[in-house]
């Protein structure tokens, strides 16, 4: 088995007595197909002739979700992926798989704690790599924002940030859009690094519930070195 490494995390919302986060470390190197049915995972059709790093990434996301559903009790299920790769949970519950190259990580929850929750680990850009899609995540005001906490944390890192948390804002809100924006969608308008937080404003109206310059707030964390989780958290 490529799992190396298996433990629960509880996210940063105190004012929600959420359960815990289900994450794994992974490598490649002892990965198999066979893990599929070990872990009674479908394998989606789209997937049987992917690279065996996206077909790993894939089943433990799946093996994390089937974790966190047991948590809350639910019997085991199949969770496919609808139209836009969108995990299908069960009725009731509501929840966010991420994965990297090497972590993979969900959440469920009962769908009457919280309108969306969307969950996303992100490894840290390279500084050479920041230039290359800084444009594609930020403007102008927001490059401005992480500039003026750069004394605290280094730009690749903060864009990093940035990115994850938009990221997560897309999951979490992703089933009440119901289409797909990106990520100038919302703009980063305040960061406190040592609380761990984000405030994230809708740039144009998403859907009813969520208005132009409605505000939304995205916690983060590093679970390692060089990987940042972050998460946010709603009710409409």
């Amino acid at each position: 088995m490529a799992i190396t490494r298996q433990w629960k995390r509880f996210l940063p919302w105190p004012d929600v007595d959420l359960p815990p986060a289900i994450l794994f470390e992974f490598g490649y190197d002892t990965f198999s197909l066979a893990e599929f049915g070990q872990h009674n995972i479908a394998m989606p059709e789209s997937l049987k002739r992917a690279v065996s790093k996206r077909q790993a990434e894939y089943l433990y996301g799946r093996v994390a979700a089937a974790q966190a559903l047991a948590i809350l009790d639910v019997p085991p299920a199949d969770i496919g992926s609808g139209p836009a790769r969108e995990p299908l949970w069960p009725p009731g519950v509501i929840g966010s798989i991420t994965h990297t190259h090497r972590f993979a990580a969900a959440i469920a929850v009962a769908s009457s704690q919280c309108t969306g929750i969307g969950m996303d680990i992100e490894h840290l850009v390279t500084p050479d790599a920041a230039q290359s899609i800084e444009s594609t995540v930020l403007n102008t005001s927001e490059r401005a924002l992480l500039d003026g906490w750069g004394s605290t944390l280094p730009y690749n890192t903060l864009l990093t940030v940035a990115f994850s948390a938009k990221e997560s804002f897309y999951k979490a809100t992703f089933a009440t859009v119901g289409s797909y924006f990106d990520f100038h969608a919302v703009t980063l308008t305040a960061l406190n690094p040592s609380a761990g937080t984000l405030e994230l404003t809708v740039d144009r109206t998403l859907a009813p519930a969520i208005p132009k310059d409605r505000r939304f707030v995205a916690a983060f964390e590093f679970i390692d070195e060089d990987a940042v989780l972050t998460s946010v958290l709603w009710q409409a």
